[in-house]
């Protein structure tokens, strides 16, 4: 899931919610 949000959007800010 975290791969598949870094790549729609590269927002550190919704990377670090994911992957908390």
């Amino acid at each position: 899931e975290l791969q598949l949000n870094f790549s729609t959007c590269s927002h550190p800010a919704v990377l670090t919610v994911e992957a908390q």
